[in-house]
């Protein structure tokens, strides 16, 4: 019975997304929603208490073998992720409870919140399936409603956007899949753990295989993750979309395909082949030009929601550097980033929404004495901008003390100086922001508390104390991030 919970996950979240084309009642789709993440998380939660205790459940849907039919596998590294994305998912959904009426018109809420329904359902079958052609349909699935999520303002800036989204992570499937087919061809599997198996050996035989098959597949989960310079599509992306969306796509979406990443590594190639193809070099190449240029290109943005985009790519970069490490104490380190960032990145893109719905103002000028008017928002901007930098005390200086603390046991000093370098670039655009906002207020200002909705008000809160609460006791959860990491890493130390 167990064993079947992870499909009822994805059942009841599938069924509340075809219930939004049948239904034009915002409420009902809101109080499904949530509801429905609520169960989820109850779920999410137990399954994770159980793998913990008793191991890894292993389905084999259909009762086909293997070989031939789909697996899922529900262990550490999955439903830690389940729970952690169902999480970050029911805080946006209440902050979307008090924003999205400012945003959207009310014929468009509820095909909004089926959209949501639909991601989660591809984000959960992403991380559950242990099949690589599921694998491409679930990132396909991920990509559409994406997609439709980025458009649903219905503006000619969304559309553009959309559009560039679409046509850049079409490039990223069609790449992704013909990396499987390359491995299908030498191996005549598509189960994840069964390739890893026979790839030793027909790599010796077919190397050129292979070698292009890990090009494409990195390639393509390059594409959909942004990593600098395949980043084309996101800056638009995020900027354009509704704010609970855009906290989604920057805090979920995107880290979940460094976790497919992660699967590739550790459960398709092996750190066998993907070490002697050096696509350990080629990672931390990608991963310190993303966080430079990133950050440079953040500098130069007048557009708030375009500088956090871009700050996204820079902090894709740190995440790929931990993952470069090829080891369990690289994967902890990159687990954390993902829980670390989700909060502060995440904080920051809900404070732009409440300022563009209830200031209309998203210029970085703008922000100029917005903490006289908007307190309480503006005091979550920059406490979560302190974390970005990595001021202690958050979240964002125990994530980068373990990336440099990691480098520095592997004698690779360089990086050290790379993210110390990459956060001073960091405080150069996030604290002139700051001080304007609270130090320099426009003559003839309306000093007084801001007017936002409770929900998004606690929605803010909760992400601040998140940042504060990992800042000082990371240890909280680090013990299932630890175990995680073992079960991804397998014999790896």
């Amino acid at each position: 019975m167990i064993a079947w919970l992870p499909i009822a996950q994805m059942v009841l979240i599938l069924s509340i997304a075809l219930m939004s084309p049948l239904t034009r009642n915002p409420r009902f789709m809101t109080v499904s929603l949530g509801v429905g993440l609520i169960i989820n998380g109850l779920i999410g939660g137990f399954l994770l208490v159980h793998v913990l205790e008793s191991g890894p459940i292993i389905l084999n849907l259909g009762g086909h073998a293997s070989f031939l039919g789909i697996e899922f596998i529900i262990d550490a590294f999955s439903a830690l992720f389940t729970l952690f994305v169902t999480g970050v998912g029911l805080f946006v959904h209440l902050y979307s409870l008090g924003y999205l009426s400012h945003s959207l018109h009310a014929n468009q809420i509820a095909p909004y919140y089926g959209l949501l329904a639909l991601l989660y359902f591809g984000v959960f079958g992403l991380l559950y399936t242990n099949d690589l052609f599921n694998t491409y349909v679930f990132i396909e699935i991920l990509s559409i409603t994406t997609c439709a999520i980025i458009s649903i303002a219905r503006k000619k800036r969304n559309y553009m956007a959309a559009f560039r989204y679409l046509m850049l992570n079409e490039l990223g499937s069609l790449s992704f899949l013909m990396g499987i087919a390359l491995l299908y061809m030498i191996t005549g599997t598509l189960n994840m753990s069964l390739i890893h198996e026979a790839l030793p050996g027909q790599y010796a035989v077919y190397p050129i295989n292979v070698t292009l098959a890990l090009g494409f597949i990195g390639v393509g989960l390059a594409m959909k993750s942004a990593i600098f310079p395949f980043h084309e599509w996101l800056p638009d992306a995020h900027s354009s979309a509704p704010a609970p969306s855009s906290a989604l796509l920057s805090g979920v979406v995107v880290k979940l395909y460094l976790l497919v990443i992660v699967k590739m590594i550790f459960r398709v190639f092996g750190i066998g082949i993907v070490d002697a193809l050096n696509a350990p070099l080629v990672m931390t190449t990608f991963a310190v030009v993303a966080m430079i240029l990133g950050s440079l290109f953040a500098l130069g943005q007048k557009d708030v929601k375009r500088m956090l985009a871009y700050s996204t790519v820079s902090q894709v970069g740190y995440i790929l550097l931990a993952l470069s490490l090829l080891s369990v104490a690289g994967l902890e380190v990159m687990f954390f980033y993902i829980f670390s960032h989700a909060l502060i990145k995440g904080t920051l893109f809900l404070v732009t929404g409440a300022t563009i719905s209830h200031q209309k103002k998203r210029s970085v000028r703008a922000y100029q004495g917005l903490g006289y008017v908007m307190p309480l928002s503006m005091t979550a901007f920059s406490l979560a901008a302190f974390g970005m930098v990595g001021i202690p005390g958050t979240s964002g200086f125990v994530a980068k003390f373990q990336i440099a603390t990691a480098f520095l046991d592997q004698g690779q000093n360089l990086f050290v100086w790379v993210l110390i370098v990459s956060s001073v670039l960091n405080a150069i655009y996030y604290f002139p922001i700051v001080i304007n906002g609270f130090v320099t207020a426009n003559e003839g200002i309306d000093v007084h508390m801001e007017k936002i909705p409770m929900s998004m008000r606690l929605t803010l809160g909760v992400f601040v104390m998140g940042i504060f609460i990992l800042g000082f006791a990371p240890g909280l959860i680090m013990p299932v991030i630890e175990a995680a990491a073992a079960v991804m890493g397998g014999g790896l130390s």
